[in-house]
């Protein structure tokens, strides 16, 4: 969404005020349409900034935006606060850390990823890196003195073509955001050749994005030429019909398709009513044969297609998390693996450890640069046999056999998809 978003519409989108963020409640995105509105905000000012603070932040959200490891380095305590030494407030201590990233810092996309703090470490020594980097480290560097920070993922504005702007994977960014009081969560920048539309009057930086001295192929002279001064365009939204000759892609025509207004599809009630009667048939027999056959099916697929070891650990977890909703305890979509591992574990009798094992090895699988062993696959299967067979003596019959009739717990196969994520991080 466009910031800042204040309400929305639509099916499994909600709003979530305390992080100004959208959340999908459903397992995937494909397909999903929603509307939402958003509000421009003005012009933060630093004398806005200067006067704000995050004091009067509850309790609990100061510990969980302040939080850090207990064994964090205090050699990167100590930068921070030299970095910070003669700022007078929340603010001044918030720009100093961004100017200290952009004017000692290089943009890199050939360094090495990691997120750890050997990484971090190794990150402010040889002083280079890409954006994950810079947001991760400001963050941390952040909190260290005590301002409370995040970091944002998400894209920037993207290339105006033809009065709509469109936004590649090259368009990919991080950045932090600190909390003031009566602003809400602000944006800062800290990698440089980076620059944050419409925040260049409390952040000095001028709006800049990944690829913006390049002319956009089918903008207008003047719009490129005011880009590059660092003023906005100024473009009229065009309406749902005169969209359908503009959208890339080949969707043309379709507006439906994604979510614009302007056209109203064919109600399809009279269709239903139509085949209610045979749909109930056809609803038995997929409840009876076709449901079971499909698991078995979907399982010897993605056995079959998991060729290295990070994607059989992957396809270890996807079962795992079946075994778990069969059992009537399906995995939430914000969890991280661990938290999911923490739930399961408590709510059944499979061993907590062989649950934090299969978590940590499903995250190393999905998130490290580097190839696993085969042992760590081996292992991830072992726990698997081990968690299918604990959760088939412990839940009831009536359970497993809705379980495994339930279309909803067949699990879409993602795990190609997140391997190959994992294989070839993207680096920005």
């Amino acid at each position: 969404a466009a910031f800042r978003p204040i309400s929305e519409s639509g099916r499994g989108i909600s709003f979530d005020p305390e992080s100004q963020s959208l959340k999908n409640d459903n397992k995937s995105a494909k397909g999903m349409t929603y509307q939402v509105t958003s509000v421009v905000p003005s012009n933060i000012s630093p004398a806005q900034l200067e006067t704000s603070d995050s004091l009067s932040l509850s309790r609990e959200m100061r510990a969980r935006y302040t939080q850090l490891p207990r064994d964090y380095p205090q050699n990167l305590r100590d930068i921070a606060g030299q970095i910070v030494a003669n700022a007078s407030n929340e603010y001044e201590r918030a720009l100093a850390l961004q100017q200290w990233f952009r004017t000692k810092f290089t943009y890199d996309l050939s360094f090495r990823a990691g997120h750890s703090e050997n990484a971090m470490e190794t990150f402010i020594n040889e002083r280079r890196g890409y954006c994950e980097q810079f947001a991760a480290t400001y963050a941390a560097f952040a909190r260290s003195i005590n301002l409370p920070a995040r970091v944002a993922v998400g894209f920037t504005y993207g290339d105006l073509e033809n009065g709509v702007y469109v936004v590649k994977g090259q368009h990919y960014h991080a950045w932090p955001e600190v909390y003031f009081e009566g602003v809400g969560w602000v944006p800062f920048e800290p990698t440089p050749s980076r620059g944050i539309p419409g925040a260049q009057s409390y952040t000095g930086v001028a709006q800049d994005q990944a690829g913006a001295d390049e002319a956009t192929p089918n903008a207008s002279a003047d719009t490129t030429a005011a880009a590059a001064n660092g003023a906005t365009p100024s473009v009229s939204i065009p309406t749902g019909e005169e969209l359908e000759g503009l959208i890339p892609g080949g969707l043309g025509g379709n507006v439906d398709a994604v979510g614009l207004p302007g056209h109203h599809a064919p109600s399809v009630w009279p269709r239903r009513l139509l085949y209610g009667l045979g749909m109930l048939v056809v609803g038995a027999v997929l409840w009876a044969v076709v449901v079971p056959l499909a698991r078995r099916r979907q399982r010897h697929n993605r056995r079959k297609a998991a060729t290295t070891p990070s994607a059989r650990v992957l396809v270890a977890w996807e079962e795992a998390a079946e075994a778990f909703s069969i059992a009537g305890i399906p995995p939430k979509g914000p969890e991280t693996y661990r938290e999911f591992a923490a739930r399961a574990a408590t709510a059944t009798p499979v061993p907590g450890s062989t649950m934090r094992t299969l978590a940590d090895d499903a995250s190393a699988a999905q998130f490290s640069a580097e190839p696993l062993p085969a042992e760590v696959a081996d292992r991830a299967e072992a726990s698997v046999t081990e968690i299918e067979q604990v959760l088939s003596d412990s839940t009831p019959v009536t359970r497993k056999l809705l379980g495994q009739l339930d279309p909803r717990t067949l699990r879409k196969p993602a795990t190609k998809r997140k391997v190959q994520e994992a294989e070839h991080p993207v680096r920005v």
